[in-house]
């Protein structure tokens, strides 16, 4: 048993946000560039922020998602690349995850399931992973199914295409009981 199994956390600094306004929602941080990428739902933005230094934590810019999709749901980022999954501009269309630099520079971009929800690297950094929630419009008469894709990301950022994302769904399921 720990001695002390409490932790004490001291407020250093709050970060008032975008200076266009919006929200936050998910964030990733980069070791390298030491920015944080934060999800900005309201603005369909991916905001990027200066943490070199907690305490002055600063805003650098945006990245418009409007170009990309219907909206901005997820972001994570390693080696220097940012992904980030937006759902189709009708949510129950194929969503994608866009690939850009630290700096907010866009890569590619490939198609992924319906309304992906998270993205995430694995540890090799070999592929990216997203969570696609396939949610049905507001009469049920459109209903994509829910999913998970595979990005292989060995050619290269620069160089992946739709060839490269493999979409898996969970139909050889429906019926069975646990």
């Amino acid at each position: 048993a720990q001695a002390n199994p409490f932790i004490s956390l001291n407020h250093i600094n709050s970060f008032p946000g975008n200076p266009a306004g919006g929200s936050a929602e998910i964030s990733a941080y980069d070791p390298a560039s030491k920015r944080l990428f934060v999800t900005n739902i309201n603005n369909n933005t991916v905001d990027i922020v200066d943490f070199k230094d907690p305490v002055t934590i600063g805003y650098v810019s945006s990245i418009d998602m409007i170009p990309y999709g219907g909206g901005v749901n997820s972001v994570a980022v390693k080696d220097g690349i940012v992904a980030v999954a937006v759902q189709g501009n009708t949510s129950t269309d194929d969503g994608s995850v866009v690939f850009f630099n630290t700096d907010g520079t866009f890569i590619s971009s490939v198609t992924v399931g319906s309304l992906p929800d998270m993205v995430i690297f694995t540890n090799d950094g070999n592929r990216v992973l997203t969570a696609n929630e396939g949610e049905p419009n507001s009469d049920f008469s459109i209903d994509p199914l829910g999913s998970v894709s595979v990005i292989d990301l060995t050619p290269g950022v620069a160089n992946l295409t739709n060839t490269d994302v493999t979409t898996l769904t969970f139909e050889s399921f429906n019926g069975e009981i646990d």
